[in-house]
């Protein structure tokens, strides 16, 4: 099933299962995923996946990655350090940040992020 998304993910980001360790525990968990904590190349990491694992969602995923991939050349969001396969769910891999994620550090810091530049520069990244 996963070898058949026609999103293709280049040799760039796609990490090899067996250099990732995927912990148990899940340090978030939304409408549609969970985040867990993993070790790659000994440093942690963030390992996304979604909760159901039916065509339209690995197909949602593997677009999801192609534009994070694309949109982490920039210098203004958490780069993607891959993807990759285990126990047959893909995960974004992503360097673990310890504050927590983007939504609840910005509510908790109002003020801290200016859009002006930086959201011309993100809404570019879609053209």
């Amino acid at each position: 099933m996963l070898s058949q998304s026609p999103i293709i993910i280049t040799k760039k980001y796609d990490l090899f299962s067996t250099k990732i360790t995927l912990l148990d525990n899940i340090i978030g968990s939304g409408a549609y995923g969970c985040v867990y904590i993993g070790i790659y190349q000994c440093h942690k990491v963030a390992l996304k996946t979604f909760k159901e694992t039916n065509s339209k969602c690995i197909e949602n995923f593997m677009i999801e990655s192609a534009i994070m991939a694309k949109l982490c050349e920039e210098n203004y969001l958490l780069k993607q350090i891959g993807v990759s396969i285990l126990d047959n769910r893909i995960y974004f891999v992503t360097p673990y940040m310890n504050c927590g994620d983007l939504n609840n550090y910005l509510k908790s810091n109002p003020g801290t992020v200016s859009y002006g530049k930086s959201k011309d520069n993100l809404n570019s990244s879609f053209d």
